[in-house]
């Protein structure tokens, strides 16, 4: 049983760190991570055509073009200005 919590232990590790690291180099396997992707091309205020959510930054496509690091980013971070095409329910 020692053994086994020993790998477990481990492998969590490894993968808190991808999810921690993600957006922060534009590397295999890092740049592939994150927690949502969507596409934001039709919103207004957007700079990125595709949007995806890591631990501290909003980034474009394969994690490329990120903003400003910031913990716990909302939403709405994505995109800067009006809610044109933004769907109701991201607004509130």
């Amino acid at each position: 049983m020692g053994i086994a919590s020993l790998v477990l232990n481990a492998g969590a590790i490894v993968l808190l760190l991808f999810v921690v690291l993600s957006g922060v180099k534009r590397v295999v396997p890092l740049r592939d991570v994150y927690f949502l992707r969507t596409d934001t091309s039709s919103f207004t205020g957007t700079t990125r055509a595709i949007s995806q959510w890591t631990y501290f930054y909003v980034c474009g496509d394969g994690n490329g073009e990120c903003g400003a690091a910031v913990p716990a980013l909302p939403f709405g971070a994505a995109w800067r200005g009006g809610n044109d095409g933004v769907p109701q329910e991201l607004v509130g």
